[in-house]
């Protein structure tokens, strides 16, 4: 049995699937892979059966993303947990780096790496985008690793640099720890927020060992269509900073999303 497991929750017919488990069985250090999802369909079930994928079906209507994630990592056996994102492509290493931090690091809570997004075929590695996230990350380059409460919420006080598709959950760590159903876009800001004031670490692997796509019908790319997205963050801001403070930032960094769009 491996000491890290990939979960994948699959939404409807996700086109990139396929690329995304190929990816995860060319890693270096092998390890389990499981499929969720709570918009079963035919084909997500044809592809789980023809890598022989174990396949689970969330029941609850309207989970969310929240709901959707909460089920994936209930679905994973083994304390080392990636929820991959369908669209993904993982580089060969990203498991073996992740069992590393472990090993080196056993009271973290998440780990996390840098990526680059992926456009079609073309991959960015430096947008200003990814600048301002690496900007962000500021207080943990050096260390590559804090366990200060100051200092993990000083991660994220001014936006969320921590791209969920590269962390890894140490499950032993996370307590009663689930994500919140309250939220839609801003899910995984929160669980960092929530995390950062409880006992553990966040360990950063500066490598970019992710290509995160971003296509016309990707959820980055549909965050940006409207203003939901925006209202959670200046909630999330305002949790932090205070209601006017909050509003300020949360403009600002809405400013560097657009850098996430394909037109």
């Amino acid at each position: 049995m491996s000491d890290h497991c990939f979960v994948i929750p699959a939404y409807q017919n996700a086109a990139f699937l396929e690329k995304c488990i190929e990816s995860l069985l060319q890693q270096s250090i092998k390890s389990d892979i499981v499929i969720t999802t709570s918009t079963p369909t035919e084909l997500t079930k044809l592809i789980a059966s023809k890598y022989n994928i174990p396949y689970y079906i969330n029941d609850i209507e309207n989970a969310g993303i929240a709901g959707d994630w909460n089920f994936a990592l209930s679905k994973a056996t083994v304390n080392l947990v990636t929820i991959a994102h369908q669209d993904d492509i993982y580089e060969v290493g990203f498991s073996k780096k992740a069992i590393e931090a472990y090993h080196k690091h056993p009271d973290f809570q998440i780990c996390f790496t840098n990526y680059a997004d992926l456009f079609d075929q073309t991959i960015k590695r430096n947008s200003i985008y990814q600048l301002i996230k690496k900007l962000l990350l500021a207080p943990i380059l050096l260390s590559k690793k804090s366990s200060n409460p100051f200092i993990k919420k000083w991660l994220i006080a001014f936006g969320n640099p921590i791209s969920c598709p590269t962390v890894t959950f140490n499950k032993r760590n996370l307590g009663a720890f689930s994500f919140n159903t309250n939220y839609r876009f801003v899910v995984d800001w929160f669980a960092w927020l929530e995390l950062s004031r409880q006992k553990g670490s966040f360990v950063y692997i500066n490598k970019s060992l992710i290509q995160h796509r971003i296509h016309e019908k990707s959820a980055t790319t549909n965050e940006m269509k409207d203003g939901a997205r925006l209202r959670e963050e200046k909630e999330i801001l305002s949790i932090i900073w205070g209601t006017s403070i909050g509003r300020f930032i949360a403009y600002v960094y809405q400013l560097s999303h657009f850098q996430n769009q394909t037109k």
